[in-house]
């Protein structure tokens, strides 16, 4: 899809609150693991999750001067939509259904997993559309933390495994 009229608002603005999402989805599943390392590990995310909001917001504010209340073009208005509509933490479900699948420390780590290759995913789409140079270094940036997210998801979970 060619984004003739790609925004940095509405990308950071989908981006703060994907990182929102972020945090409420790790702040809540807190209380559903038991494991010490996974707790500390969820509350490493969080703190990375609260920075990328501040990095995002700044951004935002770099922007500020524009109108954010424009009108894509209606070839991509349903794309913008639908990223907005459906969060990447959550889907289309609601935070409060994640939580209820959660059985175990494995199912948190299997959502975060998930989630953090959607947002990988999308910063890099946003990184490859944005015409400016310093939102294109953020979104880079923050989709290397999201890989290093996975790397330390998956350590644990073999750590728990062998015991």
């Amino acid at each position: 899809m060619d984004f003739k009229n790609f925004n940095e608002l509405e990308a950071l603005k989908l981006a703060i609150n994907t990182e929102r999402g972020g945090i409420k989805f790790y702040q809540q599943a807190l209380d559903k693991v038991n494991d010490d390392k996974a707790k500390e590990l969820l509350e490493k995310l969080i703190e990375e999750e609260k920075n990328h909001v501040r990095i995002f917001t700044d951004l935002y504010e770099k922007f500020s001067n524009f109108d954010d209340n424009y009108l894509f073009d209606p070839e991509y208005a349903p794309y913008f939509e639908s990223l907005a509509k459906t969060n990447i933490f959550f889907g289309q479900g609601s935070l409060e259904d994640k939580l209820k699948s959660i059985n175990n420390v494995m199912d948190v780590f299997a959502i975060s997993i998930r989630a953090e290759k959607d947002s990988i995913s999308f910063y890099e789409e946003m990184a490859h559309y944005t015409k400016d140079k310093d939102a294109r270094q953020a979104f880079e940036a923050l989709v290397a933390e999201e890989k290093t997210h996975i790397k330390d998801i998956k350590k644990l979970m073999a750590d728990i495994i062998t015991g």
